[in-house]
């Protein structure tokens, strides 16, 4: 006779591959479905979740500006909470940043306020996108402060040490946050070398690769033409660096400053990829010149991918990048980035012995070891509960 498994809501409007923040919770259901039984209260799930948990579909409008869009997930799945009595009926409710304003665990994977001071500081909004997206970020701060310490709360998680400390500089929980970074689901194979590919940029001496969703602004990619830029003027060699910028939201007002600056052939545009697999292949490093991060998921696949990281010291990459041995520091300046690109020429025959340092590194976000520190947590907060 087997014992009955613990039941566990999951609020999460999307948990989807191209949802970083429902990519990292699905992968986790997926390690533990044996363990639990899942109730997935989403709009929007993939296949192989649906497979192995019970669906329960929630109707979110498609709504703009997306702070409206925001306010109405944190009612809709409040009243879901309220009125299907999740706290009664499930051994334990987990739920994402800013969806529910009652659960018993959040996973945290932004802070919106820590954001929006480092974004005053360095550019004022100028347009009415960016003024919708500061408030975006300050009504989502608010919801967030609210869930993190709601009536039913009994624990709270966060993917870094400095998203951590951010939580509590902004939220002042009651409940100290659980550090559980982001994991990576497919460990590649110690012998997996780069290989040829559609991708045909020989001509560089080194090709460097940066890649997101959109928030271009955050992730500093004006900087990084500039820097560009700059290093074409700096570069006394005859060698030289391609860029290779993967993903879109937003993208055209950079290939026109790419375009202004004679820029054209040392950046290519990939747009929207499914998979980054090929572009990892083929290139020497991956920057990352963010103004801020909770804990940035590429920058793990890149160094899976055995590729150094080249990064600001955000959340998650303080804890990761090892100066001069997995990786370099940069700072959001253009004359110290394009220094940092001098260095790595100077040093391109010891990047691919800093790639497999950061690979080695990578091995400690197993989803397995991951998943295993969150097992531990749900059974503590269900003995809490109980």
């Amino acid at each position: 006779m087997t014992n009955k498994k613990e039941s566990i809501a999951i609020l999460a409007p999307y948990l989807t591959n191209d949802h970083p923040a429902g990519k990292q919770m699905k992968l986790v259901l997926l390690m533990l479905n044996e363990y639990y039984d899942f109730h997935l209260f989403s709009s929007e799930v993939d296949d192989d979740l649906k497979s192995i948990a019970s669906f329960h579909k929630v109707y979110i409008p498609k709504v703009k500006p997306l702070f409206v869009r925001t306010i109405m997930i944190f009612f809709i799945y409040g009243a879901l909470f309220i009125f299907k009595r999740l706290n009664k009926n499930y051994s334990l409710v987990h739920s994402l940043e800013g969806t529910s304003p009652f659960t018993n665990l959040v996973s945290f994977h932004f802070c919106g306020p820590k954001y929006s001071t480092i974004n005053k500081s360095v550019k004022k909004p100028k347009s009415i996108r960016s003024i919708f997206k500061s408030l975006q970020h300050f009504i989502g701060g608010k919801l967030d402060s609210y869930i993190i310490n709601n009536p039913y709360i009994y624990g709270n998680v966060c993917v870094s040490t400095g998203l951590k400390n951010d939580l509590i500089e902004f939220y002042n929980p009651k409940i100290e946050p659980i550090v559980i970074p982001n994991a990576i689901d497919n460990i590649k194979n110690s012998e997996h070398v780069k290989t040829t590919t559609k991708l045909n940029y020989e001509n560089y001496t080194l090709i460097g690769m940066i890649a997101a969703l959109g928030n271009w602004e955050r992730k500093g990619l004006d900087i990084l033409i500039k820097a560009i830029y700059r290093f074409n003027d700096k570069n006394s060699t005859k060698q030289d660096i391609k860029i290779i910028v993967v993903g879109d939201g937003g993208i055209n007002k950079y290939r026109k400053i790419v375009k202004n600056l004679g820029l054209e052939n040392q950046f290519v545009f990939a747009g929207y990829q499914e998979s980054l697999d090929d572009f990892f292949v083929k290139s020497d490093f991956f920057i990352l010149p963010s103004y801020y991060e909770a804990w940035p998921l590429v920058a793990l696949e890149a160094a899976n991918f055995k590729l150094p990281i080249i990064s600001t010291a955000v959340n998650g990459m303080i804890d990761f990048v090892e100066e001069g041995v997995n990786g370099f520091f940069i700072l959001n300046d253009v004359e110290n980035i394009a220094n940092v690109f001098i260095k790595l020429l100077s040093r391109k025959n010891k990047l691919p012995q800093m790639g497999m340092n950061a690979y080695k590194k990578v091995q400690q976000y197993d989803i397995k070891l991951i998943s295993n520190e969150y097992n531990h947590l749900y059974k503590s907060i269900i003995e809490k509960k109980c």
